[in-house]
């Protein structure tokens, strides 16, 4: 049987075969692009992150990827926070041992930092001097005991020991054998405080010259000048012990470690300097004050650290927030978990654009 095709027919059937073709190779295309995006855990579905992994299409703007892929070390302790104060059975007790930490820490700060100022270079050259001042105001002091005391028959006279002795004789008149009565008592039936017997002429005067000695005005001075120094250094206080540090430590969950831990070496540094304070004649001789910046700033850091976590706790106690918290770790979790999956939601985005472009193609 012969058909007769008008040509206009003819290249409409053949148009037809031709798009039937091309329909055919686009969906062998179609086929090479099956989706590798991964399964998404159950548990993570119903989260704001799991929506919208599941909502990916050829128009997710790569700023949407960035954020919704970004993940911190920050994000790390937030998870592990949240964890902690989940399995907190007791949060007031926590926080109560928080802030008891936060204490011991802001003591320990607190306490390097006035060793700090008191060993400074300005106070080093304040103690310097006071030390000078001392050593010159005893030395004429000396001079004038050596005045007064020249000729005495006995040595030492004017020495610390004999001060003592002298005070005591003091005392002994003022309070039983001359009672009421000015030292020293010099009348002509006075006899000697120590040795119970009448004084001479010589004695009396012997007598006057040593009170007038004692209580005169180098005396005054030189005394003056070394309780100056004995006060500056009674306020410097006592440094602590490498033990006593340790304890410290352990009581604000410090970190101690190694042979010579920061706060162990700055100490010791501290110590030295204290000690060659009453040793040395200028500053250039004492040793360098330590740089307590870097692990004092650290240390603080931590006392922060503590407030804040106690503040929590003490929220939690205060009202159930374990739900929101539950939530806020759970949508957590899915952040991670899609953090990880960052080149596969990028090479999906780009799956489901080229197959759009064959769609529209096939379209």
């Amino acid at each position: 049987i012969f058909t007769y095709e008008p040509p206009a027919l003819l290249f409409f059937s053949e148009l037809i075969a031709v798009c039937e073709q091309i329909s055919q190779r686009i969906d062998g295309k179609l086929g090479r692009h099956a989706s590798r995006k991964p399964q998404i855990p159950a548990e993570f579905a119903d989260t704001v992150v799991g929506k919208w992994y599941s909502s990916l299409s050829a128009t997710t703007p790569p700023e949407d990827v960035a954020l919704h892929t970004k993940w911190s070390t920050e994000d790390d302790q937030s998870v592990a926070d949240l964890e902690e104060r989940l399995a907190e059975k007791s949060p007031a007790d926590r926080a109560r041992e928080l802030l008891t930490k936060k204490k011991h820490v802001e003591d320990m700060v607190r306490g390097i930092e006035n060793l700090v100022s008191k060993l400074s270079d300005e106070n080093s050259r304040r103690i310097l001097k006071l030390k000078k001042d001392k050593l010159i105001k005893r030395e004429a002091a000396q001079a004038a005991a050596t005045k007064v005391f020249c000729g005495a028959p006995l040595e030492g006279i004017g020495t610390d020991t004999w001060k003592l002795l002298w005070e005591h004789a003091r005392q002994y008149s003022e309070d039983h054998a001359y009672a009421g009565r000015a030292f020293p008592h010099l009348a002509s039936d006075a006899k000697c405080v120590l040795c119970q017997q009448p004084l001479s002429d010589d004695a009396r005067k012997r007598f006057a010259s040593f009170e007038e000695f004692v209580k005169g005005q180098a005396e005054k001075d030189a005394k003056a000048a070394e309780k100056a120094l004995e006060d500056a250094m009674v306020a410097i206080g006592d440094i602590a012990t490498d033990q006593a540090i340790k304890t410290q430590c352990d009581a604000a969950g410090v970190t101690y470690e190694g042979d010579m831990p920061p706060v162990v070496a700055s100490v010791e540094a501290l110590r030295q300097r204290k000690a060659r304070l009453l040793d040395v004649e200028s500053e250039g001789d004492l040793p360098d004050p330590p740089d307590c910046t870097p692990w004092l700033q650290e240390t603080k850091q931590k006392a922060s650290k503590y407030a804040d976590v106690a503040k929590k706790c003490q929220e939690d106690a205060a009202t159930d927030t374990r739900p929101q918290l539950q939530s806020q770790l759970h949508e957590l979790k899915a952040r991670k978990w899609l953090s990880e999956q960052r080149d596969a939601v990028k090479a999906e985005i780009e799956r489901l654009q080229a197959v759009e472009r064959l769609n529209h193609a096939k379209r």
